[in-house]
């Protein structure tokens, strides 16, 4: 998989091979099943504050957080069909930006919840991990520089 940004401020994501259509399928399953807006209350689960947080801000944060997922699972798909299964490419409009990052954030983080990779990072020998942790961790790593792409080159002033 190649990325690049195009003059007019938008980055295009290259899917060469059918592995690469697999791992930007994999942002939205990746994301998907993980009880994110829950999980951001963190303190607050205990006592009124936390039942505000779960009756007040939890369902807006789900609805966003799906929204988010639903939109990269059709821009993936449609790309892929597009290209028949072959490669092909999809654009990310800079008005777009934010729902991208969003979601592979939320791919990101549920992870590192599924798979403990911060330890990874820490210098555990990735070709020692199990074989589902070492792809959790490389589909992280390519979701993070994803994300890197769209800071630098749509989301920065």
């Amino acid at each position: 998989m190649k990325a690049s940004p195009d003059p007019e401020g938008n980055i295009f994501l290259h899917a060469e091979t059918p592995s690469d259509w697999e791992v930007l399928s994999g942002i939205a399953a990746d994301g998907a099943g993980y009880a994110l807006a829950d999980a951001m209350g963190g303190l607050m689960q205990d006592g009124p504050a936390g039942q505000d947080w779960h009756d007040f801000v939890v369902p807006g944060l789900e609805d966003a957080f799906s929204g988010q997922l639903e939109f990269i699972t059709r821009c993936v798909a449609d790309a892929r069909a597009t290209a028949h299964g072959g490669p092909g490419s999809i654009l990310i409009r800079r008005e777009e930006a934010e729902m991208w990052y969003g979601a592979l954030n939320q791919a990101r983080i549920a992870l590192e919840n599924r798979h403990d990779l911060a330890a990874a990072v820490a210098g555990e020998d990735v070709m020692a991990m199990s074989r589902p942790r070492r792809s959790a961790y490389f589909r992280s790593h390519i979701y993070l520089q994803i994300q890197s792409m769209l800071l630098d080159n749509m989301m920065r002033p």
